[in-house]
């Protein structure tokens, strides 16, 4: 076997296993590495002999490729899950705040009205305590300044 063989047996292997670009790159890489080791002194059998079995090569290449390939797929497989979590979560967390909008919305005459019953009990409790406890203090200033009043009267006309 030659290195134009060697290099044709390889590109066979990986044709229909992984990309053509790749094979190519390949292709390239290994022609490249023989003419590199030729120039370092050694022959074309010797390169052959270190670097083995084509088919190997192109079975270790595939191998990689693969790995890489399903990798990459549960990395994908991986984000697009913790996307999909996101997703539930934030229309979970819509659905609370409109699910509280509708609320407000639907019962907001019931709610108004509640308040304003709330208010009104608390003024009249307001009234009746000024009524109960501070109505005769009131009514006590009111009789003196009434009485301070006529006093005062008698004492001008006489």
């Amino acid at each position: 076997m030659n290195k134009t063989e060697f290099l044709d047996l390889l590109r066979r292997a990986l044709v229909g296993k992984i990309d053509n670009g790749s094979i190519e790159e390949y292709i390239t890489f290994y022609n490249d590495y023989f003419v590199a080791e030729m120039q370092k002194g050694q022959t074309e059998a010797q390169v052959l002999e270190h670097l083995g079995d084509p088919r190997l090569i192109a079975m270790n290449i595939v191998n990689v490729a693969n790995k890489a390939i399903e990798e990459e797929q549960a990395e994908q497989e991986e984000y697009w899950e913790e996307a999909a979590e996101q997703e539930v979560k934030e229309e979970k967390r819509i659905k609370r705040g409109i699910g509280l909008l509708q609320f407000l919305l639907r019962f907001w005459k019931p709610i108004l009205i509640t308040v304003l019953i709330v208010i009104l009990l608390l003024i009249l409790l307001v009234v009746y305590l000024i009524a109960r406890y501070l109505w005769p203090v009131i009514l006590g200033g009111v009789v003196l300044l009434i009485g301070v009043g006529l006093v005062r009267f008698m004492i001008k006309k006489d």
